[in-house]
């Protein structure tokens, strides 16, 4: 990979002097240092990882906040007995609560699939629906009119 981590290239440059038989005087000393250098590396990681993921979130609600009413069509991700996780065409993802959609489902817990009045929904399916609200930067979606809830391939 051409994006390498700071601690990365100093183990890859330890391990290349290792390997010609350039040892460093001061090695145990250095091992303790790099151990806690990593260590701090993958905290600090880890942090900037999740606040990336804060930050798209929250301007993912921004964004749908502009969008109550408006439907989408969306790829069903996951489907659990009381929610369905589901992307939209530009990669936001929402729930969709069973509760909302329109007549009656039934849980399927070994295949993972909802079978209802109005069809059967698996994971892949492909519906309409529309954008709810935000609560607590979460993003939901409601279940349209039958007529209007189109499941494709």
């Amino acid at each position: 990979s051409p994006i390498r981590r700071f601690i990365d290239l100093e183990v890859h440059t330890l391990l290349k002097d290792y390997i010609k038989g350039k040892y460093p005087e001061n090695f145990d000393k250095l091992y303790e240092e790099l151990v806690e250098i990593s260590k701090h590396c993958n905290v600090t990681t880890k942090q900037s990882d999740e606040l990336e993921r804060d930050v798209n979130n929250k301007l993912m609600v921004m964004y749908m906040e502009q969008h109550i009413s408006d439907i989408f069509n969306v790829i069903i991700c996951s489907i659990t007995r009381n929610y369905l996780t589901v992307k939209t065409d530009n990669d936001i993802y929402g729930k969709i609560s069973v509760k909302d959609l329109e007549g009656k489902y039934k849980f399927d817990d070994k295949n993972k699939v909802l079978y209802g009045n109005y069809g059967t929904l698996r994971v892949g399916d492909k519906i309409d629906v529309i954008f709810k609200e935000t609560e607590n930067d979460k993003i939901k979606f409601t279940s349209p009119t039958p007529s209007m809830t189109r499941i494709r391939k």
